[in-house]
């Protein structure tokens, strides 16, 4: 039987002995009996729901009809091969959350019974004692009237042994503790503490009480009634609520006890009539057999619902791989109890969608980084580079040269697609890069956990004049619109290396000590304010992009957002003018990293009013992301550092992954939005599926952030971290 049916079953026997005593014992003055019937209907109550039926041959198997309860679970994961899939038919029982608080509250219960015991022993040990008779006095200095437990009676001030009242009380209660009363209380009271929501507990326990009462006036008023009876008014004192003591004179007792102390003592003959609790005895282990042969019969349904949902998974060719796991292309069932074939079939249904859903979006994932690098003609992205090198055409019509830094997706078929220049020389000669690039042979495509996936690379292509490549550090006329010297006539050292760029790595790298943060707050403080744009009161943020390489020096320095040429040639001037940072480091080697930073010039600590640009910018800065703005968004206080740490603290390290022994690095790409809300999650770097999909769910729980602004205006901002599982 389920704990539930016990429960009420219990409860409905305790409302019937109840209903039974009142109607026909308790005005009856066998006062031993009715204690009889009231301790042993009681754990009746309690013990029949619980035992197995005695009496099957009462009750038929096959005349009890009883629907099958609830499904409880299925489960589906699918195995490594394939994307993590989980789907569960739960049928969700608000039973398990009752009994919850059921048994939650009758332990509060206990726990407040606790303190008051505790604190009736230490006044015990700080009060006076007597002797008397094997009892123990403790005396009190409190308005209550006297009450004992077990042998220990405790007795308001004052204490005067002498007195034929006090010697009158102390009899009454040395009754109590010959009788073992106490142990019908402790009894009683931790029943009444299990199924404290019903008042018939209460009631009977009450009338347990009055009747240890009837017994002990009994014993004690033989010699003079009447004088008892006075005693007993005269003692009209508060008493204390707890429910294992025995009070000498409770207020809602003494009219029935000088009732009864005026009745006679029922003939022996009556005594026949509690013959007539057999039959009550009987409906109550009748009632039993019934609810526990009803639920053999429920176990037996659905036993024969289980065989027949695995002989329909034996047909649909699942095999089976444990107690009630089934599995079948690479989904797994858990078929637990009498989950019904059709629920099966709806839930595989689900899974084969999640399974078509989650390939479509792993084939929009893209990797920077992957076990098995995609290769072209046998050979790495150098040999590539080489390739498109030798097979760009210098454009007729083009008049200068430099260096297009391009970026490009090889994809799961080797295929190169998603071209993108990341760093122009000039309209004509990017154009002729995405050309090749487009007519490029197809590459063998790289691989994680054995899946061919997407790749993201970026490479640079030269275009040479008169011998000379063009210098990709220099700054035209038509970059600023004014006359300037290149900063810089060697060539850049980004080209020599041919490395790759990257914009997350494992280790970022830092500046003096610090992250970005404290190259633009160097930067600020080494600015000079040109003269010319003070005097004409120019001010703005010019926008400027950089790479810190793997010597840690600043190359490739570029003005992405103009605001005036003379502010864009200061904001050039600091970037090439900076010390060298600690490069960043990628699987243990320096390597190139991308950065973006926004240079401010204010005039007087007040912006003036927004140049053309700042317009364009604020109408359209709901369509706009940006990787850097003014006041960056901020996570409970701190930086980017700070939710990083709030990640790696809340991530849940799959338990399959544990299992099978994997770790890495997951790298987080998501959106701050102007709400300050999380959106646009992706994984930029890959460990493994069931991680990314742990990283990925623990940015999603991310609370509000603090969006960032752009000249004063709420914006859209993308950041990226990485998320580290380790196993210990």
């Amino acid at each position: 039987m389920s704990l539930i049916q016990n429960l009420i079953l219990t409860n409905l026997f305790i409302i019937l002995i109840y209903g039974v005593y009142k109607a026909g014992f308790s005005k009856s003055s066998s006062f031993m009996a009715n204690r009889i019937f009231l301790v042993a209907g009681l754990a009746a109550a309690l013990i029949l729901p619980w035992i197995s039926p005695v009496m099957n041959f009462l009750v038929p198997v096959n005349e009890i009809q009883w629907l099958p309860s609830a499904p409880v679970a299925l489960e589906e994961p699918l195995n490594q091969a394939e994307p993590m899939v989980m789907t569960s038919l739960v049928h969700t029982n608000p039973a398990d959350l009752a009994l919850w608080i059921y048994f939650s509250m009758a332990g509060l219960l206990l726990l407040i019974s606790v303190v008051l015991w505790i604190r009736l022993i230490l006044m015990t040990r700080k009060a006076p004692v007597h002797r008397y008779n094997r009892l123990k006095i403790v005396v009190i200095d409190k308005g209550w009237t006297a009450f004992s437990i077990f042998r220990t009676v405790f007795y308001p001030k004052p204490f005067v042994p002498d007195r034929p009242e006090t010697k009158l009380i102390l009899e009454h209660e040395l009754v109590h503790a010959r009788q073992l009363h106490t142990v019908d209380n402790i009894f009683y009271g931790a029943v009444r503490l299990l199924f404290f929501i019903n008042p018939f507990i209460h009631l009977l326990h009450k009338e347990l009480m009055i009747t240890h009462e009837y017994l002990a006036d009994r014993l004690t008023s033989t010699a003079d009634r009447t004088g008892y009876s006075q005693i007993l008014v005269s003692h009209q004192f508060k008493v204390p609520h707890f429910i294992l003591m025995h009070p000498f004179n409770k207020q809602s007792f003494l009219k029935r006890r000088l009732d009864m102390l005026s009745k006679n003592t029922t003939n022996h003959l009556a005594g026949w009539k509690y013959l007539l609790l057999l039959p009550l005895l009987a409906g109550m282990i009748l009632g039993s057999s019934w609810s526990a042969t009803a639920q053999d019969k429920n176990q037996k349904i659905k036993a024969e619902t289980a065989a027949k949902v695995e002989k329909q998974l034996k047909r649909m060719g699942f095999v089976k791989t444990g107690e009630k796991t089934w599995s079948k292309d690479g989904i797994t069932v858990m078929a637990m109890d009498d989950v019904t074939m059709d629920e099966i079939k709806a839930k595989l249904k689900e899974a084969e969608e999640a399974k078509i859903r989650n390939k479509s979006e792993e084939a929009k994932q893209v990797f920077l980084i992957v076990e098995e690098m995609p290769t072209f003609q046998g050979g790495t992205i150098e040999g590539f580079r080489n390739w498109v090198q030798s097979n760009v055409k210098y454009p007729p019509d083009a008049k200068v040269g430099g260096t297009v830094y391009v970026s490009f997706m090889v994809n799961k078929k080797g295929e190169v697609e998603d071209i993108n220049i990341i760093r122009s020389a000039s309209p004509i000669l990017d154009a002729e890069v995405v050309k090749t690039l487009q007519s490029a042979p197809a590459w063998s495509p790289g691989k994680q956990r054995g899946q061919e996936v997407n790749v993201a690379f970026s490479i640079p292509i030269k275009f040479i004049i008169n011998g000379k490549a063009g210098n990709p550090d220099k700054v035209t006329k038509e970059d600023l619109g004014i006359p300037v010297k290149p900063p810089v006539t060697e060539e850049s050292e980004m080209e020599r290396e041919d490395s790759q760029v990257f914009m997350i790595v494992e280790e970022m790298p830092t500046f003096q000590g610090g992250e970005l943060e404290d190259f633009r707050n160097w930067v600020q403080a080494h600015l000079e304010y040109p003269a010319i744009a003070l005097e004409n009161k120019i001010q703005g943020t010019v926008y400027v992009s950089f790479v810190v390489n793997s010597k840690g020096k600043i190359v490739m320095p570029n003005i992405v957002r103009k605001v005036d040429p003379v502010l864009d040639e200061e904001a050039f001037r600091l970037l090439k003018s900076a010390p060298d940072w600690t490069p960043g480091r990628q699987q243990g080697k320096p390597v190139n990293v991308s950065f973006s930073l926004p240079v401010a010039f204010v005039l007087d600590g007040k912006r003036a009013d927004p140049s053309l640009n700042d317009k364009t910018i604020e109408d359209d800065a709901d369509k706009m992301l940006f990787l850097v703005c003014e006041e960056m968004p901020e996570f409970e206080g701190g930086n980017l550092d700070h939710f990083r740490n709030w990640a790696q603290a809340n991530v849940k390290y799959p338990y399959k992954a544990m299992e099978e022994s994997i770790s890495g690095t997951v790298e987080v790409s998501f959106v701050v939005n102007k709400e300050g809300k999380v959106i646009d999650v992706s994984i930029t770097k890959s460990a493994d599926p069931v991680l990314d999909e742990a990283a990925l769910n623990v940015v999603r729980s991310s609370p509000t952030w603090k969006p960032g602004k752009q000249r004063s205006r709420l914006v859209n901002v993308r950041q990226t971290i990485p998320i580290k599982f380790i196993l210990q």
